[in-house]
């Protein structure tokens, strides 16, 4: 039986950043319209995410889909200009590890513009019965929501170092 201590492959400090993805992000097949080109085989990030965000609130609440929406093929767009390459499922990158890497950026910067908005929040509560005057605070609630996902990510992580999946 292996000793976990000696893999190296599992990262023992979440908080180093991963190096970029590889220059070759995706399986590829022969593209028959041109012969030189690759085809990927796995969909872009992006494009799963452009079609989850059109089911689950395009219809909904199609003034914020729109707006969100273009902030994503934004930042799509400066991928592509920064690496060359869209976002590829199977990059050799490890994603749980970038996700949660970004989440604990996210926690900071939600925290510093929380304190700009609400420089002494959170308040001592005279009477905790009564409601803050931060209770559906945007500031406050996209503070907290961050932090919760950061908890369900890192519970994530430690399954999948328990299990030695993707991490290895």
């Amino acid at each position: 039986m292996p000793n976990d201590d000696q893999n190296d492959q599992i990262p023992t400090n979440l908080s180093t950043p991963e190096p970029a993805p590889t220059t070759q992000t995706t399986q590829t097949t022969q593209n028959p319209n041109n012969l030189n080109a690759p085809t990927p085989v796995f969909p872009a990030v992006y494009d799963l995410l452009f079609a989850d965000l059109e089911r689950l609130y395009g219809r909904s609440s199609p003034k914020m889909y729109a707006l969100v929406n273009a902030d994503f093929i934004a930042r799509d767009n400066f991928g592509l200009t920064k690496y060359g390459t869209r976002l590829y499922p199977h990059n050799g990158r490890r994603a749980i590890v970038d996700l949660y890497q970004e989440l604990l950026d996210a926690a900071v910067y939600a925290r510093q513009a929380l304190y700009e908005a609400h420089p002494n929040w959170p308040t001592p509560a005279v009477d905790s019965s009564k409601k803050s005057k931060y209770t559906n605070d945007p500031y406050v609630d996209a503070y907290k929501d961050i932090l919760v996902l950061i908890w369900d990510v890192r519970r994530l992580l430690n399954s999948v170092i328990a299990a030695n999946s993707s991490l290895k």
